[in-house]
């Protein structure tokens, strides 16, 4: 609603019943002039002004008031135990009315031009814009008030930022007291989206300014400018904890976006030869776009010197999962891994781009065959991949493992029914029978019933020099 309380704020001529929507839905902008203080005193618009941005000052001086008095008399007068609860709270209504408060200090560069050349602030009619000779003057103080104002805002934004660089040592050290004090800015997102924060409040801090742009184009422009790529991220990173409230995101965002689209075709403040250079700007933008994803294509297939991954081990986590990890540390010790290895529990980011990290990123496929690795559908879905794509496979044989039969491989869909579900991903059942059989084909290490960290260290170093053997 504060959004679409920003968005009747670009003056367009509706009819009705559209007129009268879009000036119920500026009460949603937070105009403290709604409190009439003319009831009471003839004020100056300066001084109408100042006494707005005093009554959210005065707003959250009432919530300390409140809060002191709670902790004096509940919680036995321990403020520092109960400051978490008051940042909450504080926190909490300023991130929900962050926009309201944004357009209404920045009230004095919202101004309506007239046909005499004047602009005046839509807000107070009488102050004529950048122009105090005529008038009731007084924009100038305005201006500096709203300046400093917005420094209120601004900080809150600066503060989230902090929060957000902080959490994660935060987290490490246990401190339940910075975590229940900032949960407000997290407990929204899911894990590892808490990051978002800073673009929703990015985005309601570009949408209070809009307003301030006198030009309606350039108003819907910037508008649509931020609603598409913020849609293009939330569908992307889903960073909600609900999964209905990335829906309701998106849906929304949509929603604002057409409606953006009807505005503009009512738009007469339109000049056209700088909607003519945006539109160059645009195309050029697409283009330049599509050439560097060209080039980047190009540049990896065929100049960069080696793919991320110098090592991918594919593993059954409850045959050789620890062994995995001592593998892992023994690789990157050694002075001829230059690159990563990867290990999905730690650079895992999006199951669905498992098979293309191994078929594109990786130089080595480093399959651990333990017993049941031959029945795990992710494992054997990487080594079909490998295969398919003629990426390099060692496998290490842990004791008691035999490669498959012909008998096994014919009836694997039955030994394994969850196979079939690697058809989703490209890998058909013929295909996968086939890089089974190739499997047995590839360079082998067998490990002895006995395991020692200087096995493990002789084994990287084993691998690494098949490794450059290969290549």
């Amino acid at each position: 609603f504060q959004q679409l309380g920003v968005f009747a704020a670009i003056r367009l001529q509706w009819a009705s019943p559209f007129d009268d929507l879009m000036d119920f839905i500026s009460l949603f902008a937070f105009n403290l002039d709604v409190f009439a203080v003319d009831c009471v005193a003839v004020m100056e618009p300066v001084s109408k002004f100042a006494f707005r941005i005093f009554m959210v000052l005065d707003f959250f001086l009432v919530m300390f008031l409140i809060h002191t008095v709670s902790v004096l008399v509940l919680h036995k007068g321990r403020f520092r135990s109960r400051m978490p609860a008051l940042v909450g709270s504080v926190g909490t209504i300023f991130s929900a009315f962050f926009i309201s408060v944004m357009s209404s200090m920045l009230a004095p560069f919202q101004c309506n031009k007239h046909p005499n050349g004047l602009s005046t602030v839509k807000d107070y009619p009488t102050v004529v814009c950048w122009d105090d000779s005529h008038g009731e003057g007084g924009h100038a103080s305005m201006v500096a008030i709203g300046l400093v104002a917005t420094l209120i805002p601004l900080s809150f934004f600066a503060g989230a930022c902090y929060v957000v660089y902080k959490l994660p040592k935060m987290l490490a050290s246990g401190d339940t007291g910075f975590l229940n004090a900032f949960r407000f800015l997290f407990f929204r997102f899911r894990t590892g989206a808490h990051w978002f924060i800073i673009v929703f409040l990015l985005r309601n801090l570009i949408v209070s300014v809009v307003p301030a742009i006198g030009n309606q184009m350039v108003q819907i422009l910037v508008l649509q400018f931020l609603m598409i790529p913020l849609l293009c991220v939330t569908v992307h990173t889903k960073p909600w904890g609900v999964f209905m409230a990335n829906v309701l995101d998106a849906s929304s965002t949509v929603f604002l976006c057409i409606l953006l689209l009807v505005f503009a075709l009512f738009t007469k403040d339109v000049d056209g030869v700088i909607l003519a250079k945006i539109c160059v700007g645009i195309v050029t933008a697409a283009f330049a776009g599509i050439l560097a994803a060209v080039g980047w294509g190009l540049y990896e297939r065929f100049v960069r010197a080696g793919k991320p991954f110098q090592f991918f081990i594919c593993h059954h986590k409850a045959g050789a999962g620890n062994f995995t990890r001592l593998l892992k540390m023994a690789l990157l010790k050694t002075t001829n891994v230059t690159r990563k290895v990867f290990l999905d529990s730690d650079d895992l980011r999006d199951l669905g781009a498992l098979f293309g990290t191994v078929s594109s990123d990786t130089d080595t496929l480093v399959v651990l065959c333990s017993k049941e690795i031959l029945l795990r559908p992710w494992c054997m879905g990487e080594v079909t991949m490998a295969y398919a794509n003629k990426v390099d496979v060692q496998t290490i044989l842990f004791p008691g493992f035999d490669f498959p039969d012909d008998g096994f491989i014919d009836k694997y869909e039955k030994q394994v029914p969850d196979a079939t579900m690697l058809s989703a991903h490209g890998i058909s059942l013929d295909l996968l029978k086939a890089a089974l059989r190739w499997l047995p084909t590839r360079l082998s290490i067998e490990l002895p019933n006995d395991m020692s960290s200087g096995l493990v260290k002789e084994l990287a170093e084993t691998l690494i020099r098949q490794q450059r053997t290969k290549n």
